[in-house]
């Protein structure tokens, strides 16, 4: 875990590495259902926004390709991508305010960012800025993210809660908030997510 002006950035654990055979299970079902909504959009440019060590962007350029670009608030995280990930175009903005003229990418992806945000409607906002199309996301669903937390043992002073993380969704809810600003196309729920792909208003 890596924390960057007191904000944790990246991911807790390498989940995408992990070889634990349950975690490993649950991350086929989190890309496959992202693929399918990457696939969906048929897009030719793509922005991930919090895009840690960019092993998401690095999978689905393996899908589809298209021209990616990757940014982070932390530039320690976005250190740790350009090592792991060299070909990737990155840069360190924040989702509040990214440096993009509107509609600059025909996908914007934010997944496993708008719980860690104060304000995500401010941020569904700026994603929708810079989207000419499509936004996709995902979410921890809860409350099972933080009962299975639990089961496993970890972060019971927290109840389950995964540090960083200010935002709390059960499918309807966060389907919901992200409706207030974007228009939803497709809900998929691999255990233990919520993942949402949008299409701008």
């Amino acid at each position: 875990m890596l924390q960057d002006r007191g904000i944790i950035a990246g991911n807790v654990t390498d989940k995408y590495n992990s070889r634990n055979p349950l975690v490993r299970w649950m991350m086929r079902g989190f890309l496959a259902a992202v693929g399918e909504c990457y696939r969906a959009s048929a897009a030719e440019t793509v922005l991930e926004v919090g895009c840690g060590e960019g092993e998401l962007l690095r999978r689905l350029a393996e899908l589809q390709p298209a021209r990616f670009v990757g940014t982070d608030y932390s530039p320690l995280i976005l250190q740790d991508a350009r090592r792991r990930q060299a070909r990737l175009a990155l840069a360190a903005q924040s989702a509040m305010q990214l440096g993009f003229a509107p509609r600059s990418f025909e996908l914007v992806v934010a997944c496993e960012v708008l719980e860690h945000l104060p304000n995500p409607q401010a941020a569904l906002l700026e994603l929708a800025r810079v989207s000419r199309r499509y936004v996709l996301l995902s979410v921890p669903r809860e409350p099972l993210w933080c009962a299975l937390n639990v089961a496993r043992g970890a972060y019971w002073r927290a109840w389950g809660n995964t540090p960083g993380h200010l935002q709390h969704w059960s499918q309807a809810s966060f389907v919901r908030e992200v409706e207030r600003v974007l228009r939803v196309r497709r809900v998929l729920a691999p255990l233990p997510w919520t993942v949402v792909l949008a299409e701008v208003r």
